[in-house]
């Protein structure tokens, strides 16, 4: 499939109709969805799905909550797969900020192995260690990643705790809120002294060395 059939594609498909299709199903995701936007390598080492996928997530940006918390996850497992096949990471930054904002611990394995994990350094480099924190006092994920060594010590697991106490020894901002601020006003646009809530553009993170 090349660009124009990618784009037509695309155009028969309504993001805000899809997303708001999965929320009336409490969620889940059918077969015919996930086709939409899973990640599907062709021949000249291009995602064509990509398209429909970004689509999804900058809409899922107006309005999103943990009813979303399926579907984001889902899109997240995607676009890891597109990042580790073809190198592409578009939409990871901003799908860890919807795993963030919305808080659940569990999903801290997914943000370290896109850190840590990842075959591409660019995308080590970009995604934030705070981002670990999951919208929490570092001290909640530690004990929540002990919890679960006590169940299934591995690897992974192990090396996101040490990885965790060096963030809490360490870290990049002075606090959660002060992190989370940061990200806030990346996604949504910063408080001014003058002009109170000024909506920047979002630029994506390759941008900002242009």
């Amino acid at each position: 499939m090349d660009t124009r059939d990618a784009w037509a594609l695309h155009a028969m498909i309504n993001p805000k109709e899809l997303i708001n299709d999965i929320r009336r199903k409490n969620g889940e995701i059918q077969i015919s969805a996930l086709n939409h936007y899973k990640f599907n390598s062709n021949a000249n080492g291009e995602d064509e799905n990509l398209i429909q996928r970004t689509e999804l997530v900058e809409t899922l940006l107006e309005d999103f909550s943990s009813t979303d918390l399926r579907l984001i996850r889902s899109l997240f497992d995607e676009e890891l797969k597109c990042n580790k096949v073809i190198g592409r990471h578009d939409n990871l930054y901003q799908l860890c900020f919807y795993l963030y904002e919305l808080g659940n611990l569990e999903d801290v394995y997914r943000i370290f192995k896109a850190k840590y994990q990842s075959n591409d350094m660019d995308t080590s480099t970009i995604l934030d260690r705070e981002m670990l924190y999951l919208n929490h006092p570092v001290q909640d994920v530690i004990n929540f990643v002990e919890e679960d060594i006590k169940l299934n010590e591995n690897i992974e697991s192990s090396r996101l705790l040490e990885t965790l106490k060096e963030l809490k020894k360490r870290p990049d901002y002075g606090s959660v809120e002060e992190y989370s601020m940061f990200l806030r006003g990346y996604f949504f646009g910063h408080e001014t002294e003058s002009n109170g809530i000024t909506k920047g553009s979002k630029k994506a993170w390759w941008q900002f060395w242009k």
